[in-house]
């Protein structure tokens, strides 16, 4: 492999490692609880609707379900960039457009002959919220006369929880394939109140702040046909001991334990496809839940179903070698706004530019994204997102040069 090739796998990884750590998903139901998550799809499968469990007739890149490592033949890595705009709405006719820029995950997976080993790191659920309110009072000086000055109070929301993934995965026989393997859950949730009178008598400033760090397992089958495949996945929920600081202008508090449980998600999904163009997946997940940092949360779930053209390599068109897709998913959100259930409504499409092999592309795609309703809930999100994934590179793969000088044969003379 040249140094070019390498300089750039590189130069993903440590931009990706760089992102990933310092961005999450905002959203204004974050006061309430985490509404972003990242079912470990890539990119190919976000603009169809958010759906892959189940497809095992491509070479996936998302290890939502582990045993989809088993479609990759060689050394792959992959990783993608989403970022657009979120318009926070409230019933008070008042809104706001915040930017949003997230990393939702890179994989690298190797295989072995039958034997596949991957490791995925990503944004699994977060949320994040910043708001600031200003009004304006007057006070009487010393000689008697009113001053006005601005109160402002900005309330901070931070959480997220990222997962370290490391399968293993291996080919049965008969089109069966399993991949298990340790997640390590990293995260914190953090809620800090600045409060700021403008005279700086009354000024205030405080944070609770939660840290955790634990360990779960997730394992999934896949069974894949000539035209057809279905998948299915578990991944283990417990209850996980995190620790809690509370700071003040004045003093911090000792460290003290609380627990938080993880929830049990199962999977399932198909994909079929038909004509040798055309593909149609769906899934649907379900979350089983107790509570979250002493809030109560309800069972929760996501369906989603997307179609897709997929044409075959080799035809003299450049837009018939296009392959394109789009989707819509509804997902029900484990927590409530205003005692009523939030549900989330997504639009996709999405297509990919093949490179040089069948391994190395990119993939495009467009969410449109609506979280609430404003007169359900008095707030609500809607959000368009753009997100570009990247896969191939095989930094294993050598490439052979022929550029040293050789010798050149010279006629024989026979005389």
């Amino acid at each position: 492999m040249n140094n070019k090739k390498w300089y750039f796998t590189l130069m993903i990884i440590t931009l990706s490692l760089q992102i990933s750590v310092l961005t999450a998903g905002n959203s204004i139901f974050s006061v309430s609880g985490l509404p972003s998550q990242y079912l470990g799809n890539d990119i190919y499968s976000q603009g169809m609707g958010d759906v892959g469990l189940g497809d095992g007739l491509r070479l996936s890149n998302g290890f939502g379900n582990p045993a989809l490592i088993n479609t990759a033949n060689t050394v792959n890595f992959y990783t993608g960039l989403k970022l657009g705009y979120i318009k926070y709405n409230t019933d008070s006719n008042s809104s706001y457009t915040d930017n949003a820029l997230d990393l939702p995950f890179f994989s690298i997976v190797a295989p072995y002959g039958n034997h596949k080993f991957a490791f995925q790191f990503n944004s699994w659920k977060s949320g994040n919220f910043d708001n600031i309110v200003e009004t304006t009072y007057s006070l009487t000086n010393d000689d008697g006369e009113e001053e006005e000055y601005t109160l402002s109070e900005q309330n901070l929301f931070s959480s997220y929880i990222y997962k370290l993934d490391a399968y293993y995965g291996y080919r049965l026989p008969a089109g069966w394939s399993m991949g298990l393997g340790p997640n390590i859950y990293i995260g914190h949730r953090e809620r800090e109140l600045i409060q700021d009178s403008g005279n700086g008598v009354f000024n205030t400033k405080n944070k609770t702040k939660i840290t955790f760090t634990d360990i779960g397992f997730s394992a999934g089958i896949l069974k894949q046909g000539a035209t057809w495949s279905l998948g299915a996945n578990y991944e283990y929920g417990r209850e996980i001991q995190a620790k809690k600081e509370f700071f003040t202008i004045h003093s911090n508090e000792e460290l003290e334990d609380v627990e938080l449980n993880l929830p049990h998600r199962f999977g399932f999904g198909f994909a079929k496809k038909w004509a040798g163009l055309f593909k149609v997946a769906s899934d649907v997940n379900y979350e089983i839940w107790d509570s979250f940092l002493g809030e109560d949360y309800h069972n929760a779930w996501k369906a989603g179903i997307g179609f897709a053209y997929e044409p075959k390599l080799g035809r003299k068109e450049f837009y018939k070698l296009i392959p394109v897709r789009t989707g819509f998913s509804l997902r029900e959100l484990p927590f409530e706004e205003n005692d009523e259930k939030i549900y989330e409504k997504s639009f996709t499409v999405g297509f990919s530019l093949p490179l040089k092999s069948r391994v190395d592309k990119l993939d495009f795609a467009f969410e449109y994204l609506i979280r609430g309703d404003v007169d359900t809930h008095g707030i609500e999100d809607r959000s368009s997102m753009f997100m570009i994934g990247v896969s191939g590179f095989d930094i294993f793969r050598k490439v052979h040069t022929r550029k040293a000088p050789r010798d050149i044969p010279v006629k024989e003379d026979l005389n």
